[in-house]
């Protein structure tokens, strides 16, 4: 089944952010392993990329700035009304995707090949005391749950809300 690229209209069967193409361009320009990436089949790397897609839905919706510009669109972009630093004066435009939406979406996928982004996860928290024989592991309480892939989340950080805007854009719609 061919990959369904989103392409600025808000499709709604959109599955990734980017072609294999984009992703390969994204990859040689920064020199990953040709093993790691570009010796993958078509198929393979489709997968990765809506597995990218997934993860970043799953993620980052409800923190994206802006608004979706379609309420049937499959992926979080296009958004309208998206302005990535106080100092912006004009809006992203909402006809297509971001460089750091693509890039994140890339980066992503090569992770994908490897493990996976969307994990379940039984433990509760951080392994504070781990014993070999016989096993005995503790967990932090209140730890994280899931992987989180900080290098992402700073990269996207300009497009997501801090919990002090999200907070205010619920006081003022309600």
């Amino acid at each position: 089944m061919a990959l369904i690229v989103e392409d600025g209209t808000g499709l709604s069967t959109a599955e990734s952010y980017v072609s294999v193409t984009e992703a390969t361009t994204f990859h040689a320009a920064r020199g990953v392993a040709d093993a790691l990436w570009a010796d993958l089949d078509t198929d393979v790397k489709e997968a990765a990329l809506r597995k990218a897609c997934d993860y970043m839905v799953q993620t980052y919706r409800g923190r994206w700035k802006g608004f979706m510009k379609s309420q049937t669109q499959a992926l979080d972009w296009p958004r309208y009304h998206v302005f990535p630093d106080p100092a912006f004066v004009y809006a992203l435009a909402s006809d297509s995707v971001p460089v750091l939406v693509k890039n994140a979406c890339c980066a992503l996928a090569l992770k994908a090949t490897t493990t996976v982004l969307l994990d379940d996860i039984t433990a509760t928290g951080a392994v504070i005391h781990e014993q070999v024989g016989p096993l005995s592991v503790n967990y932090e309480p209140n730890g994280q749950r899931t992987a989180r892939y900080p290098a992402i989340d700073r990269g996207l950080s300009t497009l997501l809300q801090d919990s002090g805007s999200i907070f205010q854009a619920t006081a003022l719609l309600g």
